[in-house]
């Protein structure tokens, strides 16, 4: 069965114009990551990260990026297999 052209399978179904809920879920993380909040994460996580305890330090590295896949979500998982573990420096500038 084909539709005329311009009509929607499905007459009943989301208003032109309106936001899915996706869209309403991200807008509301933008809104909680935002001003005070955003600084009392990144202080944190700035902590976290510059830990002599390398278990505290691998904390901080697991949060930012979880945060990260919330802004820039993984199209695919890889692995990077390689030989030698090299040290991998982040600086923050206050």
């Amino acid at each position: 069965m084909a539709f005329k052209k311009g009509k929607s399978g499905n007459p009943a179904g989301r208003e032109k114009g309106s936001i899915n809920e996706k869209t309403k879920i991200w807008n509301e993380i933008g809104e909680v990551l935002s001003g005070a909040t955003l600084e009392i994460y990144m202080s944190n996580l700035k902590d976290l990260m510059i830990s002599e305890d390398a278990k505290i330090k691998a904390e901080g590295m697991k949060r930012y990026e979880t945060i990260l896949e919330f802004f820039k979500p993984k199209l695919a998982r890889t692995e990077v297999k390689q030989e030698q573990i090299s040290e991998t420096i982040i600086s923050f500038k206050d």
